[in-house]
């Protein structure tokens, strides 16, 4: 298997590339350009996790109508909670603890749930 960006520890590859700078082999093949007077910060999820999470997305065979439930409201599930509401899913469950990233599965259109116990219910 050849090397991989953030793979590193498993195949050997490269470093991840999850950095301000980062040196890419073949830069001239994955890489997008991006357009001038296009902001950094309006592109920046392009090649790496708005990818990802459309990929889950579309691995889970999403038709209109289904329901879905995504596990993890990180940056990769919130962008697999709005490619399966654009896939046309009816109905989106993100399940995750932190309230801040609940908040944010909500206004993309999810159901919410908060696997934590409330603090008055833990012992």
């Amino acid at each position: 298997m050849g090397g991989a960006f953030g793979y590193s520890h498993l195949t050997g590859g490269y470093a991840g590339g999850q950095a301000e700078y980062v040196r890419v082999p073949f830069s001239d093949i994955g890489p997008i350009v991006v357009p001038d007077g296009m902001d950094d910060d309006k592109v920046l999820f392009l090649s790496d996790i708005l990818p990802t999470g459309w990929m889950a997305a579309e691995n889970a065979q999403i038709e209109p109508g289904d329901t879905v439930a995504v596990w993890g409201a990180g940056p990769v599930g919130l962008f697999a909670v709005q490619s399966a509401v654009l896939m046309g899913a009816e109905h989106v469950i993100c399940i995750d603890h932190h309230p801040h990233r609940l908040e944010l599965a909500q206004k993309f259109g999810a159901s919410v749930i908060n696997f934590e116990p409330p603090m008055c219910a833990r012992r």
